[in-house]
């Protein structure tokens, strides 16, 4: 059976093919040192939440609405500062996707997703909603965090 079909943590660390060149015996034990230390600290530590009701996750694309960009507008408004992040296509390199998130004086924070490839002409009021709130984000005086 092809060692692909078998999962990390049931490998054998003292596994020795005699087809596997000495790299490829070095880059398999460290694979499995790491997995098993993964699955140690798994069964140690219960894993990391975030309760939901701390965060808001708000997708901006073309059928975002015009009461959601209202909400969205007036919670920035009360924000100064903001974690930026920022994703590309893999095939082509163009920028994709940009992830803001609201740093607020109040809870629920926002995560806002913004889905370039999918934004609305930019004839539409929407756009011009969208543009207001980068406005917004990136006024002089706030704090950005990447």
């Amino acid at each position: 059976m092809s060692d692909k079909f078998i999962l990390p943590y049931l490998r054998d660390i003292d596994d020795t093919l005699t087809d596997r060149e000495p790299y490829q015996q070095q880059k398999w034990t460290r694979t499995i040192v790491k997995t098993k230390e993964n699955v140690d600290l798994r069964q140690k530590f219960p894993p990391f939440v975030v309760p939901t009701a701390i965060y808001k996750i708000v997708h901006v694309n073309k059928y975002t609405s015009m009461e959601e960009m209202h909400l969205l507008i007036n919670h920035v408004q009360e924000c100064t500062q903001f974690t930026i992040d920022t994703e590309s296509e893999k095939s082509n390199g163009q920028l994709a996707l940009i992830q803001i998130q609201t740093i607020p004086p109040r809870l629920p924070l926002l995560v806002i997703l913004i889905e370039l490839q999918h934004l609305s002409s930019n004839n539409l009021p929407t756009y011009v909603k969208i543009k207001e709130f980068f406005s917004l984000v990136f006024i002089s005086g706030n704090k950005l965090y990447s």
